[in-house]
């Protein structure tokens, strides 16, 4: 139905959740259309971790599982390549391959991460450029290394008296 100026109004349309190219299409009749197409984008981005979360490892070593996260929008849609992260050690004095990585094809980004020598919680916090509501934490746990053998190099057979002190 049309209004005296020949205009109508069909009902509100939503876009789905999926990125894609979505069409409507008018028609008065078979000889008489028009056609809308709508391109949906993803929504805001935001980071979720995918790999290398709670490892443990020994101190002053890389970990074997780089951290690795994905940029989505709330309705899981991966974020095109390019979007940049952002990677800050805020714990454990640890070294990161880059302060800053690019998203892939797929939407992920990792680096590589060397706990530092103390033991104990060691952290790694990782930004969205551009989105203050999107900040992450890595956790990893460092461990002294345990020795696998034990070997005397030098000192063997002295004798000395109580309470003096031996060659070394």
């Amino acid at each position: 139905t049309t209004n005296s100026s020949g205009v109508t109004a069909g009902t509100l349309y939503t876009a789905g959740q999926t990125v894609s190219v979505q069409s409507i299409l008018a028609a008065i009749s078979s000889a008489t259309s028009a056609r809308f197409d709508m391109a949906i984008t993803p929504g805001t981005p935001t980071l979720s971790i995918t790999a290398g979360q709670d490892q443990v490892s020994n101190s002053a070593t890389s970990l074997p599982i780089r951290p690795t996260v994905i940029v989505q929008d709330g309705f899981n849609n991966v974020w095109t390549s390019g979007q940049t992260v952002q990677y800050v050690v805020v714990t454990g004095s640890g070294t990161i391959s880059s302060s800053t990585s690019h998203t892939g094809s797929g939407g992920t980004s990792e680096v590589d991460w060397k706990l530092g020598v103390g033991t104990g919680l060691h952290q790694l916090e990782v930004s969205l450029l551009g989105q203050s509501n999107s900040t992450l934490t890595f956790n990893a746990s460092a461990t002294n290394p345990t020795a696998d053998t034990i070997a005397v190099f030098g000192g063997t057979g002295q004798s000395a008296t109580v309470n003096a002190a031996t060659a070394a």
